[in-house]
Order: C-alpha cells, then structure tokens, then sequence
C-alpha cells in the first residue's frame, strides 16, 4: 500500500498547462442568492480564460458581478472511489445547446 498522498497540488504553472487541453468548462456565476452554472467553451489566450457569449442570464450576471468561479475536470483511470453519495434535489433545471459548425470568420479579432 502506498503512503503517497492522493491528491497533489498543483503548481499555478501546472494549473495553466492543465487548462491548455479540455476546451469545455464551467463558469458559475453569483448574484444575490442565485447562483448559476454555465457549460462553456474556452481558450487560453496570454493566462487568461477568454470565451463568446450571446445576450441573456450568463451576460447579465457577468455584468451584475464579475466575481466568478471557472472549473474544469479531466481523469484518470486510475481513480478509485469506493464511497457513493446520494444526491436528493429538492429542484432541477437544465440547458440544452445544439454545436452547430463555427461560421467563417476572417482575422482575428482583439479582446
């Protein structure tokens, strides 16, 4: 049995590395009591997590508080859990998005 610990930290540089692959995350955003999370698509661009959005809730709450958090999950197989937790919602909403392909676009636009 090994005494290595389970859970390693991660350096700020690792954590950027990381970031650098899945490409879809989540951002949860906070105003007043009402906390949402939202999928999303990213990149990396200079250390910082740039993503396009439409107008609606995620835009507004941004606006409202830009004071967020952005996560992202990756695994391994070797991640053995033998404890389950039960989850009983007292409520569920949900999100649908289509990926439709990306439009043309020429250039690159500045941020």
């Amino acid at each position: 049995m090994s005494t290595e610990d389970p859970v390693v930290r991660l350096s700020e540089e690792e954590c950027w590395q990381r970031l650098k692959g899945p490409e879809i995350g989540r951002l949860v955003t906070h105003v007043g009591e009402v906390i949402d999370i939202f999928p999303i698509n990213y990149v990396i661009d200079d250390r910082t997590i740039v993503f396009r959005t439409a107008e609606g809730s995620k835009l507004v709450e941004l606006t409202v508080n830009d004071e967020v958090l952005f996560e992202v999950d990756d695994h391994t197989d070797a991640d053995a859990k033998y404890n389950y937790v039960r989850i009983t919602p007292s409520s569920l909403s949900g999100r649908a998005f289509a990926r439709t392909p990306e439009s043309e676009r020429c250039g690159v636009s500045d941020y």
